[in-house]
């Protein structure tokens, strides 16, 4: 297996990588949502990226997340949202970067107990 391959759990499953945003995703706390987004760009497991808590966010980090999703893109890797909660769907569409975040192509609904762990 090469290093671009995706990593497997032991059953032969895509392993995956979870990312939880916070609550309030602001300039404030920009520092430490790049801090959190980061280190999955050195991943080959498909990301995931559990937006059902936000409840505010500003330009700055919609800009941050766009950048992070064009990044992925640019670097192949697999992503998709865990159940984007509502505020920040109508918060990206208001600032016109839904398109960007790609939320309904890459959007699921699953339980998160069959998330795979990467260890």
């Amino acid at each position: 297996m090469t290093s671009d391959s995706p990593k497997k759990d032991s059953d032969g499953n895509v392993a995956s990588e979870q990312i939880d945003l916070p609550i309030d995703l602001n300039i404030s706390e920009l520092t430490e949502l790049q801090e959190m987004l980061v280190p999955h760009l050195d991943s080959n497991a498909e990301i995931v990226i559990n937006a059902e808590n936000v409840r505010t966010a500003d330009i700055a980090a919609l800009q941050l997340l766009v950048s992070f999703i064009n990044t992925l893109g640019a670097m192949g890797l697999e992503y998709l949202w865990l159940e984007p909660s509502s505020e920040l769907k109508e918060i990206a569409s208001l600032a016109d970067v839904d398109n960007y975040l790609e939320f309904n192509a890459n959007s699921v609904v699953i339980n998160e107990d069959d998330l795979c762990p990467v260890f």
